[in-house]
Parts: C-alpha cells; structure tokens; sequence
C-alpha cells in the first residue's frame, strides 16, 4: 500500500479514494506513532485481500506494470480480492496499446523530436537498457 489519507475527524484510512468504513485504519487521536495505523484491522483486512488478489493476478501480462490494480476499485467491482471488473480491463486496453505504439516508434526507427519529452526519454531508456526478462518480454500486447 502507497498511501494513507487522514479524513477530517482524523479517521486514516489507507488510500483517499472512498475506501468503505471496514477499511479504516483508526483515528489519528487515538495513536502515538503512526506505525500503529498499520497493525490494524482495517489495515490488515484491505492488505490480505490486496496480497490475495496479486496473486490471482501474478500471470497476467500486465501485471508487472500494474501490481493488481487499485484495492479499492477492485472492491467495488469485484471484491477486494479479486481481480478483473473495469478498471482491469481498461488498463490491458490502455497498456496494450501503448506497448504496440512504443513497439512502432522503436522498430520504424521514428525521428523522436517531435515527441513529448517524457515519451522520447522513455523510449530511449528502452533502447539504451532493455529489461531481459522484465515486463516488455512478457507483455505480449494481445
């Protein structure tokens, strides 16, 4: 988990995106270090299923670029622990059409000036130092 959200009545939860109350963390009044927010139920509950889910997902092609997806899109869509619902399917559409966009500019060879700069560093890095054995070995953009 990469964030942490304090509401207003101090309530932490372990991202701001609407998690549900069965996720909440405890009360920032109510700790003396923040180390304590995570040995919670709340956190304990929305890290087991995240762990469950990754797994479910360890061989999709995409994973290796999305990690599972959100925990709590997934709760809203299919179960905390659970992967697949929409916004798994956008992210394999979105990343799949990205890889074979990439896969053009690098294989045509394409002039990269008149990239955006983020882009063209990105596809240079590609380049420079392909990851064997990483994700573009696996993602197979079908």
């Amino acid at each position: 988990m990469k964030w942490i959200c304090m509401y207003p009545n101090g309530d932490l939860y372990p991202c701001g995106k609407g998690c549900p109350a069965e996720f909440r963390m405890c009360n920032i009044n109510d700790i003396s270090s923040i180390s304590q927010a995570f040995r919670t139920p709340g956190f304990s509950k929305i890290l087991e299923a995240s762990v469950a889910r990754r797994e479910k997902c360890r061989n999709c092609e995409i994973y290796d670029y999305c990690q599972g997806g959100c925990a709590v899109d997934a709760y809203y869509q299919s179960g905390a622990e659970n992967p697949g619902g929409d916004s798994c399917r956008i992210y394999k559409a979105v990343f799949t059409h990205v890889k074979q966009e990439v896969d053009a500019i690098i294989s045509e060879k394409k002039d990269l000036s008149a990239f955006n700069p983020m882009v063209r560093e990105a596809v240079l890095r590609k380049l420079v130092n392909p990851m064997s054995g990483g994700p573009q070995e696996r993602f197979s953009g079908a």
